[in-house]
């Protein structure tokens, strides 16, 4: 069989995280590295050190991230990129087996059949194996509707936040965590006056965080901190799991169908969600990768330490922090685990001052 051949030099776009610039330029691939140049400036990135997030399948582009620049994502639109990058290092594009890649009628059949094995799961296996099952196998848009009802159900218009120069002045700290995850999920943030103190993370990038936990953070830092922990659990899909084991199938099947808003069966379930815990390796996994996002955004890695000494600080004045501190395992212990992944000489920037943190802080007091 012969090779067809195909060009080694292709345009691109690299996006460096940093700055928040988009810059043109000419991507080649040679025998051990991926070379880019943008105008007088240029430099590579070897194979090994490369990680193919997404390959365009689905129409969008090629998209290359790089350990040697965390931060930056290179993406080129010519269809053939993908391909000729295999001819140059093959490991790149390989694809999990489970990864097929069926479109048309054959995606909607394997869909059917995922729901199929999911109920055979549920009922042969039990709630565990499903809600492992149902975190892996679940479309994104599934895992996006449940997520919007789940927020409809916790977070509605009635309790919803609505200054908008608090959200801005929040959204500083958003932006850089959400740009240094690097996901394709479509993060957001709702702030809520809940009356505890609480960040959820719903299925799908929806995060929901409480009035009372915006005003116990003390700076921006702290802050960041929490919510790059409840990053890790969208990203790790430990909500899909939680739900689909903690409620009825009859009720996330309603998610999926109506308005949960106007459902009397779930008008005892905002409270169930608000109280979903996750397991001691879940919450674990998303310590650590708060530390190492935390990094890549360049802001302080220490900064949920900060937040869980506050709440031992705080837990014998508040009985808000009772719920909070249910769901998750023992705070002086996860304090432990953070000071020994923590690196010293970290690179930090700034990412408000004090004062507009105050502003900031003020998120639902209108």
């Amino acid at each position: 069989m012969q090779i067809k051949p195909l060009p080694a030099q292709f345009p691109g776009l690299l996006y460096d995280g940093e700055r928040s610039l988009r810059l043109s330029g000419q991507v080649r691939l040679s025998l051990s590295q991926i070379e880019i140049e943008l105008g007088d400036r240029c430099f590579g990135w070897n194979y090994a050190d490369c990680k193919l997030v997404s390959d365009g399948f689905y129409g969008d582009p090629a998209r290359i991230e790089c350990s040697a620049m965390p931060s930056a994502a290179l993406l080129v639109e010519v269809p053939e990129f993908v391909e000729a990058l295999g001819q140059h290092y093959p490991r790149i594009v390989e694809r999990p087996w489970w990864d097929t890649r069926l479109t048309g009628w054959a995606s909607i059949m394997r869909s059917g059949a995922g729901v199929l094995l999911l109920g055979a799961g549920f009922y042969y296996f039990g709630i565990g194996l499903l809600a492992e099952a149902g975190a892996i196998m679940a479309p994104r848009s599934v895992e996006e509707k449940l997520g919007t009802s789940t927020v409809q159900l916790i977070a509605g218009p009635s309790v919803a936040c609505k200054d908008s120069a608090a959200t801005a002045l929040l959204g500083k700290v958003e932006s850089r965590l959400f740009r240094a995850a690097g996901s394709d999920y479509k993060f957001r943030v709702i702030y809520a006056k809940l009356n505890m103190v609480n960040a959820f993370a719903a299925p799908g990038g929806s995060i929901v965080v409480s009035d009372y936990l915006v005003r116990l953070t003390e700076s921006p830092e702290e802050y960041a901190g929490v919510l790059a922990h409840e990053i890790q659990h969208v990203l790790h899909r430990d909500s899909m799991r939680a739900i689909t084991r903690e409620l009825g199938g009859n009720v996330i099947l309603a998610m999926l169908s109506v308005d949960p808003s106007t459902n009397a069966i779930f008008l005892n379930q905002s409270t169930a969600l608000l109280n979903l815990s996750f397991s001691r390796d879940a919450e674990s996994a998303a310590d650590l990768g708060a530390v190492e996002l935390l990094e890549k955004a360049r802001l302080p890695a220490n900064g949920l330490i900060l937040f869980l000494n506050r709440l031992i600080e705080e837990e014998g004045a508040s009985g808000n922090l009772a719920r909070y501190l249910s769901t998750h395992p023992d705070t002086k212990e996860r304090i432990a685990s953070l000071r020994r992944i923590i690196r010293e000489g970290q690179v930090v920037e700034p990412v408000m001052s004090r004062e507009e943190w105050k502003q900031a802080q003020k998120v639902c007091e209108d």
